[in-house]
């Protein structure tokens, strides 16, 4: 390749080459990259998972008479993990610059194990906020995964990130699953005791089943994840070449007013590019509205009818958030590479940033359909899920190409 050219770069350059020409083919059969795999779906599952037992759960825990009256301190729940992510988050990334990638995947899995099982015998609906706070605040495995992801696969980072957001929607049909199906187990399995251990606490298998996961991904990392970090001693020392080979992914342009091979050499230059605050704030506003349908949507399923709800009950809440992930899963691999090919990053940005938010749109309309047929609001959810999913992977897939390009590799971490 491109990189294995140039011979004369000094040994920290040579080192950060054969990383990259190393993982050059994408393939779960390769090590590092199935170890890669695992952290990001022990990460998902550890933020999913909750989303189909939080009405449930707070009654449970005494706050609310009835999931009717779930959304107040359901919201409150979903919300704190994210709370914590957005404290720690430019500290964790500083962090990843400076003592590496893979320190911030450890503390964060060993971080999960911890704070889970925990979470899994609270009784105390603060104490359950608390933990999911903490579970968050030292949680920086989803930002950690893309940037090594970028650094694994220098050349070929529209189709690693895009394989990196199917694992992201596998996380919430396997999180939805594992969530629905497990949760209060003494009510659904009649070799369950309800003055048993999953009986006293009804949240706590799946719970157990996420620690397990982020266990295993714990080890996964240590043993078979390189770090992906290699500082160079000046910035000006990187050739042209890798530059523009980094720059120029999926056709990525985050220049203005300089050659187009250049990026900012600092952090709050790249703060200061127009470009780049603009895919900043096109990124928060919809993880926002991404987060917000998410949490929304579980609440709309499960309260009754005379709310404007559908009455799902766990079983069937899991069920449909399986089904439409399950499908847009697919959708993802057989059209994404193709239209990237077809329109680009930019305009597969754009498109999917308009189809979107029309979908979330649209999703009240089931109330209606719900009164004609039950199966017919079901089957609107459906597509409404499926698109809504599909352009979600899209967009953040094109949006996660700008940044990890926004900046250099010594500031990947701390910057966007």
């Amino acid at each position: 390749g491109e990189l294995n050219t140039h011979t004369n770069q000094n040994a920290k350059d040579m080192k950060r080459k054969e990383i990259e020409n190393e993982k050059d083919d994408i393939s779960l059969l390769t090590p590092a990259y199935a170890a890669l795999c695992s952290t990001v779906l022990a990460g998902g599952i550890a933020i999913n998972i909750i989303f189909p037992i939080i009405p449930f759960l707070v009654v449970h825990l005494g706050v609310a008479n009835n999931k009717n009256e779930a959304g107040y301190y359901g919201g409150i729940i979903s919300s704190a993990f994210m709370w914590g992510r957005s404290l720690s988050c430019f500290g964790l990334g500083y962090l990843s610059d400076i003592y590496g990638r893979k320190s911030v995947l450890y503390l964060g899995l060993a971080s999960t194990v911890v704070f889970m099982t925990c979470f899994g015998f609270s009784k105390s609906f603060l104490l359950s906020t608390f933990l999911r706070f903490l579970t968050g605040f030292m949680n920086g495995i989803a930002p950690a995964s893309k940037i090594i992801t970028s650094e694994l696969f220098p050349n070929s980072q529209a189709k690693a990130v895009g394989n990196n957001t199917v694992l992201w929607m596998a996380t919430t049909m396997l999180g939805s699953t594992i969530g629905g199906f497990l949760a209060e187990p003494a009510k659904k399995f009649s070799f369950v005791s309800e003055t048993g251990l999953f009986g006293r606490y009804p949240f706590l298998l799946p719970v157990l089943v996420c620690v397990v996961l982020n266990a295993v991904a714990l080890v996964l990392v240590h043993f078979y994840l390189p770090e992906t970090l290699v500082i160079q001693s000046k910035p000006d020392e990187e050739n042209d070449d890798s530059v523009k080979s980094r720059n120029d992914q999926g056709g990525v342009s985050f220049s203005t007013k300089q050659e187009e091979s250049q990026l900012p050499e600092t952090l709050w230059q790249t703060l200061r590019e127009r470009p780049v605050v603009s895919i900043i704030f096109f990124y928060m506003a919809f993880s926002l509205v991404g987060l917000a349908t998410d949490d929304v949507l579980a609440l709309y399923l499960v309260s009754s009818a005379d709310v404007g709800g559908l009455s799902y009950d766990s079983n069937n809440l899991a069920f449909f958030l399986i089904l439409p992930t399950a499908i847009a899963i697919i959708c993802h691999l057989l059209f994404f590479n193709k239209m990237i090919s077809q329109l680009g990053i930019e305009k597969t940005m754009k498109c999917s940033s308009i189809l979107l938010p029309s979908t979330v749109l649209l999703i009240p309309l089931s109330t209606l359909l719900n009164v004609i047929n039950w199966w017919l609001a079901l089957g609107w959810l459906v597509v409404l899920t499926v698109i809504r999913t599909f352009f979600t992977a899209s967009l953040f897939t094109c949006i996660f190409v700008y940044i990890n390009n926004s900046t250099t590799i010594e500031f990947r971490g701390s910057g966007p």
